[in-house]
């Protein structure tokens, strides 16, 4: 998958979610989960039905901050997403988001992160070499499509504005600062340029 891609898979989803993306955060998961609702449709089609389990457990290590785990089970496809009770509501929105993107773009479990900080760390520090005709790791594709939806293009200008802190605009949208400083990085704008 091409970042172009995933800029093509969060626009539809953002079109299909539609008055959940006001300029407050999207909401992930409950009564009016925007994204689980995403998983859904997307699994419509799908032979059986679908659960999606979100459970708050202690950190297995310093590491650990998410885990998503697919069950096939002879009546349902299970969907556990296990998020450290240990994160801020910022980071856990990015973690919860970034696992149930695995239930999109996953078909199998063989490639995953453990430390999705460093992993942000070093996209900021040293961007990968891609471009829009470049192949992306599943664990990138999960995250790119996360920040994707939680900082939507349609915020670009809004993201890009250095009247405004890192710290400013990631308390309005809920997410981490990391992310805005991603967001910001010459390298990811010039992908969003591309792909938008």
């Amino acid at each position: 998958m091409r970042f172009s891609d995933v800029a093509i898979l969060a626009k539809d989803m953002h079109q299909s979610m539609g008055t959940c993306i006001p300029f407050s955060p999207v909401n992930i998961l409950g009564d009016s989960g925007c994204i689980e609702s995403e998983i859904y449709r997307y699994y419509s089609n799908h032979s059986k039905p679908i659960e999606i389990a979100l459970y708050q457990t202690q950190p297995i290590d310093d590491e650990m901050n998410g885990l998503y785990t697919r069950y096939e089970l002879s009546d349902k496809t299970l969907f556990d997403i296990d998020i450290s009770a240990s994160l801020n509501t910022c980071w856990e929105r990015l973690v919860a988001t970034k696992e149930l993107m695995h239930a999109i773009l996953d078909k199998n479990s063989s490639a995953f992160t453990t430390d999705i900080v460093s992993l942000i760390e070093m996209l900021i520090n040293q961007p990968p070499q891609i471009n829009n005709d470049s192949e992306i790791h599943s664990e990138y594709v999960a995250l790119y499509l996360a920040v994707e939806l939680l900082i939507p293009n349609i915020y670009n200008d809004y993201v890009i504005d250095l009247s405004l802190s890192s710290y400013q605009i990631a308390d309005t949208l809920k997410v981490p600062e990391k992310m805005i400083d991603l967001v910001r990085a010459e390298w990811y704008q010039k992908l969003r340029k591309e792909s938008y």
